[in-house]
């Protein structure tokens, strides 16, 4: 059975646990709880900010939710603030239809390690101002079954990030199923920044884009990335105004990215003559981007509003629409 022990104010995890305020797992401020030996099978329930913060910081933690959780306190992880910061761990996170929240702007920082590691968050609803999720780094697998992420502050917000740099690792998988993934008006439900492996099965992403592929700045961008996308509804919300760039529900912004997706929805929106929003964009503001493959099978592609388009600047790169439903003109 499961052992709930009492220490403080924290109620402690099914393992040998003690407060501790010389050793405090990081992020802890030393007033909560940390583990002096976690339980063999390493599965901890935890209804409060430091007993998750605490079961975190064990390799191999399985980390059932038992209540809402709002996250007050933050990690300084190099220049950046997040509520939660895992590091060279696998760890799964059973989040049983409860919602984390947190002050800070951020609430995932994942990275892998020397080794592949892989991070499994489970039927979590979570909701941050700016970013719910980012990956930092290569060599780590993340999977996301049956989550709810939103973002609602102002600006480009990011759902999920694949962020920091991968230089040296093998790419970052990321897989998606049965999810929602939904942006404020402005920002974007994925965004890549080094090449990753994404799949994307089932699940409902939108935002100003669905899908945001970056080129490389300090990290190495996203070119080699595969996405594939099964079974899901990709869309734009078209809110934009203004003389901007022009924008898109899948946007590509670095060369030989291959996209396949298959009996899906693409639902774009454009309400206003400038910026015009596609389908499918290809855009750049670092050079010409060339060699990316996008295939569409067998999806529906839905326009409203009178100002989109099927894809656009397409110059060196290839869209291939494969049966389905358009409201384009396709050749």
């Amino acid at each position: 059975g499961v052992e709930h022990v009492e220490i403080g104010e924290a109620a402690v995890l099914n393992g040998a646990v003690a407060e501790n305020p010389n050793h405090p797992i990081d992020g802890s401020d030393g007033d909560g709880v940390t583990i002096e030996a976690a339980p063999a099978d390493k599965k901890f329930t935890v209804w409060g900010e430091d007993m998750l913060r605490a079961a975190l910081g064990v390799d191999g933690a399985v980390i059932d939710l038992a209540a809402n959780i709002e996250l007050k306190d933050s990690v300084q992880d190099g220049s950046a603030y997040a509520a939660l910061v895992i590091k060279d761990k696998d760890i799964t996170i059973n989040g049983n239809g409860y919602t984390l929240t947190a002050d800070a702007d951020r609430i995932f920082r994942i990275y892998g390690g020397d080794i592949s590691r892989t991070v499994t968050i489970n039927g979590l609803k979570a909701t941050a101002d700016q970013r719910v999720l980012e990956t930092r780094s290569g060599n780590l697998t993340l999977d996301l079954e049956g989550v709810t992420f939103e973002t609602t502050g102002a600006g480009n917000t990011q759902v999920l990030t694949a962020g920091g740099t991968s230089a040296g690792q093998s790419d970052a998988v990321i897989n998606i199923n049965g999810s929602t993934l939904k942006a404020s008006t402005n920002g974007y439900a994925v965004i890549t920044f080094n090449p990753v492996d994404l799949d994307i099965t089932g699940s409902d992403l939108s935002g100003y884009a669905a899908v945001y592929m970056k080129p490389a700045d300090s990290s190495l961008g996203s070119a080699g990335s595969e996405v594939t996308v099964t079974n899901s509804t990709l869309s734009n919300n078209g809110q934009q105004k203004g003389e901007t760039d022009t924008f898109g529900v899948i946007v590509l912004q670095d060369s030989n990215i291959k996209v396949s997706v298959s009996a899906s929805k693409i639902d774009v929106k454009g309400y206003y003559e400038l910026p015009r929003q596609s389908a499918v964009l290809y855009n750049s503001s670092t050079g010409d981007i060339s060699g990316n493959d996008v295939t569409l099978t067998d999806c529906t592609i839905a326009s409203d509003g009178d100002y989109t388009l099927l894809t656009n600047g397409a110059n060196d790169n290839k869209l291939t629409v494969d049966g389905g439903k358009s409201d384009f003109l396709v050749d």
